[in-house]
């Protein structure tokens, strides 16, 4: 079993290696702030404000799950990770 994902970098890179598609935004998932493949906008785009929401689909379009990002409130770069869904996601996380 691989290692367990522990960063949004570490994530981000996974679903990029796999095909996910990402949906970044602030509070409406409607208006998202970044919305594609691109791990580096994905991640630019969820480092923009204190608390994001990163929704993530697989290649086929299904939901892998969801995730909550609480950048530290010092701007500290590091980040924690909060699973809200997804039971694959959930695998990768634990």
């Amino acid at each position: 079993m691989p290692a367990p994902i522990k960063t949004l970098k570490e994530l981000l890179a996974h679903g990029t290696a796999e095909g996910w598609s990402f949906k970044c935004f602030y509070e409406d998932p409607a208006e998202p702030d970044y919305e594609g493949k691109d791990k580096g906008k994905a991640l630019e785009a969820l480092e923009a404000c204190d608390i994001m929401h990163l929704g993530i689909t697989d290649a086929a379009g299904f939901g892998v799950g969801s995730v909550v990002i609480v950048n530290d409130a010092s701007m500290d770069p590091e980040e924690q990770i909060a699973d809200y869904g997804g039971t694959r996601l959930s695998e990768l996380l634990a």
